[in-house]
């Protein structure tokens, strides 16, 4: 069996602790005996130290540490990506944090590995390693990644077998990944694809005008003019070509098939300027998991101009899981948050208030202060499944001088302005 799978493992370790911590981490290469798995190296690298990252697809060199942590990088040969910025934040916050590169390096014919089996590979791996350190079992198990990462943990909360599911926050999921595909694709084709987007299709001065009216129609329906849109419904085509209405068009309208069937949905308009641009979720069948009581956050921004992946997929998602399962609302299990302004997975429209998309859901960079389950997704999710507090909405940060803050709403709400109390609340409303 090749899983060809390679891993990286984060065990937090305390400085107190440095000697023996350093020995227990070294001995792993050779006391651990896992089926179908080869450890190639075992390294201890202190906190505020910088561990080698290097290979050739995946650019940077190195990366800073922030608290010390058991490094193993295994299996059969392959190189990864390991996102060690993401390791490092769950290590900081006390998680033991495992990663792989999805299984593959690039190769073609691996879209099982891809879709689900390294997730599984990286599961049960990491999950004894972490007993052989520790000497015991974990207490909980929580799973945190965004874009194909959401995919991922969509698909494994779906189909991991019920002793391997853990928690997921999976945020922004590329889900029905080849309609995804196809779908940006006509896009492109659409921008003058595949020659670069022509200037005379979209020239930067008259798409700010088309910007501008897309604010000027929608900005203040949530009761603040702040350069955001928080309901996208009414939004109409003006000052441009037949062409350039085409391609514009095309980005902000939903894709049919032949028989009228909706192949993926449009992106939100907003203020950003445009850009150029086997693995199908068609089962909503959440039961098993949820009788297990498990719970699962999403979120996705609502700034994804032309970018990558529109948030009307993650409603599609939730809405055809609540068909699935016959029920108006998934509150008990499942929630998801929309984020105005944020662009895929994190940053977006900077400034003040309308900048404030920092809600602890990656690492490196976006690591805020706020370390509190309002503001703190992963923190929400451990609060909501050990302590029984289900997330009302999610505060998120902005990363400027001011530290502006702005609630965020779960879906089906939306955000509005309250201008006596000045600050954001929740509606309801219909998408």
């Amino acid at each position: 069996m090749d899983f060809f799978n390679i891993w990286a493992l984060l065990l937090p370790l305390f400085s107190s602790w440095y000697g023996e911590n350093y020995d227990k981490c070294l001995a792993l290469k050779s006391s651990l005996n896992l089926d179908n798995t080869t450890i190639l190296d075992v390294s201890y690298v202190p906190a505020r130290g910088s561990v080698k990252t290097w290979h050739a697809p995946c650019g940077a060199k190195s990366q800073r540490t922030t608290a010390s942590f058991c490094r193993l990088w295994g299996n059969g040969g392959l190189g990864g990506c390991i996102a060690y910025r993401d390791l490092d934040y769950g290590s900081a916050m006390h998680f033991a944090t495992v990663a792989s590169n999805n299984g593959h390096d690039g190769n073609s014919g691996r879209p099982k590995r891809l879709c689900s089996r390294s997730i599984h590979t990286e599961s049960v791996i990491g999950k004894q390693i972490v007993e052989a350190y520790y000497g015991r079992e974990h207490d909980k198990s929580y799973y945190l990644g965004c874009s194909t990462g959401g995919r991922q943990g969509t698909y494994s909360a779906l189909h991991l077998p019920p002793g391997l599911r853990p928690e997921f926050c999976a945020g922004a999921a590329a889900t029905d990944f080849n309609h995804l595909l196809h779908w940006t694709g006509m896009l492109a084709r659409a921008t003058g694809a595949p020659r670069p987007i022509l200037p005379s299709l979209h020239p930067p001065k008259l798409w700010k005008l088309v910007t501008a009216e897309i604010l000027s129609q929608c900005d203040a329906i949530d009761g603040v003019l702040d350069g955001m849109i928080t309901r996208t419904g009414r939004v109409g085509d003006k000052c441009l070509s037949r062409t350039q209405v085409r391609g514009g068009s095309q980005g902000y309208s939903p894709l049919y098939g032949a028989d009228g069937e909706l192949i993926y949905p449009r992106f939100d308009p907003g203020p950003d300027p445009i850009q150029g641009g086997l693995l199908a979720l068609s089962d909503g069948e959440f039961p098993p998991y949820t009788k297990g009581g498990g719970k699962f956050l999403t979120y996705h921004g609502r700034g994804e101009c032309w970018c990558l992946i529109p948030s009307g997929n993650s409603k599609r998602v939730y809405n055809l899981i609540a068909r699935t399962l016959g029920t108006p609302s998934l509150d008990d299990f499942y929630r998801l948050f929309l984020v105005p302004g944020m662009d895929h997975c994190a940053g977006g429209v900077q400034g003040g208030v309308a900048g404030a998309s920092e809600f602890g859901q990656l690492g490196g960079t976006n690591r805020i202060g706020v370390n509190a389950s309002s503001h703190n997704i992963l923190l929400a999710l451990v609060d909501w499944v050990e302590g029984g507090v289900a997330p009302a909405n999610i505060t998120g940060t902005a990363t400027g001088k001011g530290k502006e803050e702005r609630v965020h709403c779960r879906y089906p709400m939306r955000s509005v302005w309250d201008a006596e109390e000045k600050v954001f609340g929740c509606i309801p409303f219909g998408l």
